[in-house]
């Protein structure tokens, strides 16, 4: 491989060991051990990618984190138009249920978390910009996918269909039959909502 798909290998590993910010981050045998590089080619590797503000490294841990560079960069992808314009209104609506918000948008087989709306809640689960899960596997994941047809999900899903968590549908045709639920549960509120509209229009 590359320089560059070394480093996009190393920057996929805090993804895949569901690394987040406050955390430890990845150690050097991480690297070694999943990349399978030699050890000086990782240390060159690493060490390059911490001059350029690629990667921090904790001083008492030795382990790294996402450097300022990525983090500024993150910043403009994540404030794309779309989520600029639909803040306002995800920020109304967690005021009025006091509920933790996301706007995520669907890459694959799984979501990716553009902004978090934090909720009133004394306990709250929150999950940080950036994060990617099993679409399959979360509410807001089932919410998106509830928009495609039954053959755009068997297409998404072509290459086999695998859930890891005991809670989410084990099968393809389980999601399928989820996802016809979720339709039926949302439509009326959906309707109700427009109706809303249109009457406020009236006035």
């Amino acid at each position: 491989m590359t320089t560059l798909e070394n480093a996009a290998a190393v920057l996929k590993l805090f993804t895949q060991q569901r690394v987040m910010h406050g955390q430890p981050g990845i150690a050097f045998s991480d690297v070694v051990d999943q990349l399978a590089l030699p050890k000086s080619t990782v240390s060159r590797l690493l060490q390059t990618m911490e001059n350029q503000g690629m990667l921090e490294r904790d001083p008492d841990s030795r382990r790294y984190r996402i450097g300022a560079l990525l983090l500024a960069a993150s910043s403009h992808y994540l404030s794309m138009p779309l989520v600029d314009n639909l803040a306002a209104s995800m920020a109304q609506l967690c005021r009025q249920t006091a509920c933790t918000g996301y706007l995520s948008v669907l890459e694959g087989q799984e979501i990716m978390v553009m902004r978090m709306f934090p909720g009133r809640h004394f306990l709250q689960v929150v999950t940080p910009a950036g994060y990617r899960s099993p679409a399959a596997e979360t509410s807001v994941g089932r919410a998106i996918l509830a928009r495609e047809s039954d053959e755009q999900v068997r297409a998404r899903y072509a290459g086999g269909y695998r859930a890891a968590s005991p809670n989410a549908p084990q099968t393809l045709d389980a999601l399928l039959q989820k996802l016809q639920e979720l339709i039926l549960l949302i439509q009326p509120i959906f309707m109700v909502m427009v109706n809303q509209r249109l009457n406020s229009r009236k006035r």
